[in-house]
């Protein structure tokens, strides 16, 4: 982990030519199994990051924690890092149980 819970996660799956690890590839499709979850950003990279709405409380009360599968806010280019960037919105919690994603790759 760096910074504020932030986490640079490269992505490593098969290509029809082998590894994925260093092929141009793009995330067109990102979603999350959620446990007891509050406010969280995702995104291709640190600077890009979408805020998931999840629930909202009433006016004075902390919003309820939401548990089950999301589709995420997830707006990536074509590159060879493949980067998913998840972050907390402190104070509330935020346990990511999988992530499910669609990935296309360019292979040669």
């Amino acid at each position: 982990m760096e910074g504020a819970g932030k986490a640079a996660q490269r992505l490593e799956g098969g290509a029809r030519l082998g590894t994925a690890q260093i092929t141009p590839k793009q995330i067109t499709d990102l979603r999350a199994r959620l446990w007891r979850t509050g406010t969280f950003q995702s995104g291709p990279t640190a600077d890009n990051l979408s805020t998931l709405p999840l629930a909202s409380g009433a006016l004075g009360q902390a919003p309820p924690l939401y548990s089950g599968d999301k589709e995420l806010p997830f707006d990536s280019a074509t590159n060879e890092e493949g980067g998913v960037y998840l972050t907390g919105q402190s104070p509330s919690p935020a346990t990511i149980v999988a992530l499910v994603m669609r990935v296309t790759t360019q292979e040669g």
